[in-house]
């Protein structure tokens, strides 16, 4: 997918025309703003906005309130319109109000729900009471005498007594409850209450609390409470009701604030990035080039309604700035996107890496899952995820992971096919690669083959990128590091020569049994070496090794060349031209994990296949069991390693994600 380049545009305009102007660039939604420092424009001083943190804070104030009140579907939408910045006082004193209002309510509720509370638990008390004929007034404090009564264990009935037994007149009175315990009523002269109530607090005394001013009678005392609990109940339908209204007159009014506050955010945070004299502003932002007409016919009508009080110009961007990415991604691509956008975003020189990566990656995924009954699961699961509600999973929106599911789902089948694997069992159907019978597994020359298949892959992957990387430096006239860098066509011949030097070593293979090439003998290669016969060394097949090896020392003379011309110190030269052979032939053994992954899934196949035949029963439990491994935490290893040979293996050839997003200034209040 091509980067759309951008323009940079600058506006000057009187001050008066300032608000109007960020407003209809912000309903045009093509600008992205950037931020000027004084020293830009002479005469000029940044824009000091206070109240953006103010206006931050409040919005998150009147989250806070949604969030708290639940069902938004009362809100009422605001229809009119807000043409200008609203004092963040005026918004604050709405809010405040709300805040207070709906807290106090609830603190009012608060009490009177413990106060019902106690209530209830005091109606309980006094029929515990009165089963034992104790009624309110024989509890309290009289003239010379205390009586409490409260229920304890009774294995601490023998100790309480003995430590009160030390008290002069006091009178315990037990009354059993279970097995463990006990309701005892005690009385003792008020002189010693404070003496009798550290000892109940010490062996876990749990007092009745008896108010003062309740009825002394049983009766009396029990409609005494319904009194309260009724009062209370009344009070708590009116606090409902009014917490209603105050709930219906902020979703009257919410609306508006929210966008108020929306609107007023957006101008102040775009007026932070702007430059200001006594009578002029000026604001500076970026522009794909394919949105200049849209943008230069407003600032044409916006010149005509002002009588010419506005100057704008476009202009490319300096080398020293860095603009942001502009990416027109079709829908199709939107969920490669996402994975790519986890490595980082593409700088506007470089290729965008979104299809080629996206491809590879789905490619890999289902080399490394071959399985045609579990691929269509994954297919199910991301028709699935496509259909849910959720926004995000890891960052990732879930409906484009449900895409990549799809993607993924797709080639594990079509590899299943290939290998003749169907939720695990390999004699469901006869493999379609050619040359493969069910059970190849067990044959070693088919997994050597399939290493092979698996390094063919990393080769060609390598070399895209390193094409790429070519192409990316030819474009921006880098021709120095396109042809003699080591990720440009001196790295690429480096590459390849000791990919074919290899192939010389263990011959080439890619269907058994058809487009074979047999190696060469290493003993005779080496004699004719040492004896500079060029005729042996030249002559099939020994010449697919001596030319490998001529190519290079070709490539390796380019990069040194390379250090050379641009002045490098020799041993940071000794060192890159060390690193890149090193890691080129890591990066191809590397993909030797697309086999083994794919051997581990198989594998499961031929441990079912043994199961069934030692064990029909079990081997079916195993069947089932190692389907859900596969479908979970195997699935989720293998898109990681995928992502890791595309990340690691291919997009550091040519890609370094170092760009920043393209983020037009909107102002959205819908």
């Amino acid at each position: 997918m091509p980067i759309i380049p951008v323009k940079k545009v600058t506006i000057i305009t009187f001050i008066d025309h300032e608000e109007r102007l960020l407003r209809e660039l912000g309903r045009l939604g093509v600008v992205d703003l950037k931020s000027l420092k004084e020293e830009e424009f002479a005469g000029f001083k940044k824009t000091v906005v206070e109240n953006i943190h103010k206006y931050h804070e409040l919005l998150d104030r009147l989250r806070a309130l949604y969030e708290k009140l639940g069902n938004h579907s009362q809100v009422k939408p605001f229809t009119g319109q807000i043409k200008s910045k609203v004092d963040p006082t005026e918004l604050e004193l709405k809010i405040v109000r709300y805040e207070k209002g709906f807290s106090s309510i609830e603190a009012k509720k608060e009490v009177l729900m413990e106060e019902l509370k106690r209530l209830r638990q005091l109606r309980e008390s006094l029929s515990l009471l009165n089963k034992f004929g104790i009624r309110p007034r024989d509890v309290g404090e009289f003239a010379h005498i205390f009586v409490i009564v409260g229920i304890m264990r009774k294995q601490d009935i023998p100790r309480l007594k003995e430590a009160l037994g030390m008290l002069p007149r006091v009178l315990i009175k037990e009354f059993s409850l279970s097995k463990e315990e006990s309701l005892v009523m005690i009385t003792a002269l008020r002189d010693f209450k404070e003496d009798v109530l550290k000892v109940l607090r010490a062996l876990d005394y749990r007092e009745i609390q008896i108010p003062k001013d309740i009825p002394g009678e049983y009766e009396e005392a029990i409609k005494w409470i319904e009194e309260r609990v009724a009062e209370r109940k009344r009070r708590m339908k009116e606090l409902e009701k009014e917490y209603e209204e105050l709930k219906k007159n902020f979703f009257n009014e919410a609306d508006f604030i929210e966008k108020a506050l929306k609107y007023s955010y957006s101008i102040s945070l775009a007026q932070s990035k702007m430059l200001r004299s006594k009578m002029m502003v000026v604001l500076q932002g970026w522009i794909p080039e394919d949105r200049l007409d849209v943008l230069e016919r407003y600032l044409r009508e916006f010149r005509e309604k002002t009588e010419g009080q506005i100057i704008y110009t476009f202009s490319d961007p300096l080398p020293h700035e860095k603009p942001p990415t502009v990416l027109r991604t079709p829908k199709l691509l939107k969920a490669y996107l996402s994975l790519v956008r986890q490595y980082g975003i593409p700088e506007p020189h470089e290729t965008d890496p979104t299809l080629i990566s996206g491809l590879l990656w789905t490619i890999m995924f289902g080399f490394m899952f071959p399985d045609l009954g579990q691929g269509l699961v994954i297919m199910f699961l991301g028709f699935l995820f496509i259909k849910m509600k959720r926004n995000e999973l890891m960052g990732i929106p879930i409906k484009s992971i449900g895409k990549l599911l799809i993607g993924a789902g797709f080639t594990a089948a079509i590899f299943g096919a290939l290998t003749g694997d169907v939720f695990l069992l390999e004699h469901v159907i006869e493999p379609l690669w050619p040359g493969l019978t069910p059970g190849w597994l067990e044959k070693a020359s088919n997994v050597i083959w399939l290493m092979k298949i698996a390094i063919y892959f990393g080769i060609i992957e390598v070399s895209i990128g390193l094409i790429l990387a070519m192409y990316t430096n030819l474009k921006h006239g880098h021709v120095i590091e396109a042809l003699l860098g080591e990720k440009g066509l001196a790295g690429l011949i480096t590459f390849w020569s000791m990919v074919l030097a290899a192939f010389a070593f263990i011959g080439l293979n890619v269907i058994p049994g058809i487009f074979e090439f047999p190696g060469v003998d290493i003993s005779g290669y080496i004699g004719a070496l040492f004896a500079f016969n060029l005729g042996k060394l030249f002559a099939w097949p020994e010449i697919t090794l001596t030319l490998p090896l001529i190519t290079l020392i070709i490539g390796v003379i380019c990069m040194i060349m390379k250090g050379i011309l641009e002045r490098e110190d020799i041993s940071l030269t000794l060192g890159m031209l060390f690193e890149t052979i090193i890691s080129l032939f890591s990066n191809m053994l590397s993909f030797v994990r697309l086999a083994g992954f794919n051997v581990a899934h198989v594998a499961l196949a031929v441990v079912i296949a043994k199961m069934l035949e030692a064990s029909p029963n079990m081997g079916l439990a195993m069947l089932l069991g190692l389907n859900f491994f596969a479908l979970t935490l195997e699935l989720i290893v293998v898109m990681i390693q995928a992502l890791r040979l595309v990340f690691y293996e291919f997009m550091t050839k040519f890609y370094r994600g170092t760009g920043e997003a393209f983020r037009p200034f909107r102002i959205t209040i819908s």
